[in-house]
């Protein structure tokens, strides 16, 4: 299924699936853009997991195990 969804203004039209997972992956991350998130998605082979963690350190913030938990559980829902 694809949403008439557009990434960051751009022409990109992104599946529900990867709508639901960069929103998933906004909520641990905070304030990275959805063009941000999905460009780290593409570098890391649409792992949400690793895509989570980099974002993360960028902002010099170590993933605590809450977080790692919270990562674990939104994967589960986005495979779903």
């Amino acid at each position: 299924m694809v949403t008439g969804s557009r990434l960051d203004g751009g022409t990109q039209i992104l599946s529900a699936r990867i709508q639901k997972t960069i929103q998933s992956i906004k909520e641990i991350v905070g304030n990275h853009s959805d063009g941000d998130i999905y460009s780290m998605l593409k570098e890391t082979n649409m792992d949400p997991n690793e895509t989570a963690q980099k974002l993360l350190n960028q902002g010099d913030r170590s993933i605590s195990w809450v977080q790692k938990s919270s990562l674990k559980v939104k994967k589960e829902r986005c495979i779903q």
